[in-house]
Parts: C-alpha cells; structure tokens; sequence
C-alpha cells in the first residue's frame, strides 16, 4: 500500500486490493464506524470499483462506495 496522507500523526493508505477487505470497518472522517465491508462489485461501463457497506443496526442497509473514496490505516 502507498501512504497518501496524515491525519493526526496516523498514516493512511489508498485501497490497493480491495477484495481483501471484507468485513472490514468502515469509519467516517471523525472515527464513527459507518459500517462493513460485504462486497466487491466492478463497474462494466467505467471499470471504477465499489465496495458494498452495510449499514444500520442490523446491517440491513447498504451503500456502494467508489474505492477510489476510500483510505485504510493498515
């Protein structure tokens, strides 16, 4: 993975293979979990990548999220 910034002394990093994030947190900016990762999907128009985040207390609800949006602190 290649840093991209610092927030707070931490190091965070672009998502290079995001097929190995299942079930990972997903936070917003201010470290609140938002939810997790279910699943991977490709767009067959512009190739851009989407990670499926559920949401909600039961995880019942989801959001598609560009990879390209997201960053990693491992």
């Amino acid at each position: 993975m290649t840093p991209t910034s610092a927030i707070r002394g931490e190091a965070y990093y672009r998502l290079e293979a995001p097929e190995n994030y299942t079930d990972y947190a997903v936070c917003e900016p201010g470290g609140r979990t938002v939810g997790r990762v279910k699943e991977r999907f490709v767009s067959a128009d512009d190739g851009v990548e989407y990670l499926d985040v559920k949401t909600g207390f039961l995880r019942l609800q989801s959001l598609l999220v560009p990879t390209e949006a997201l960053r990693t602190d491992r």
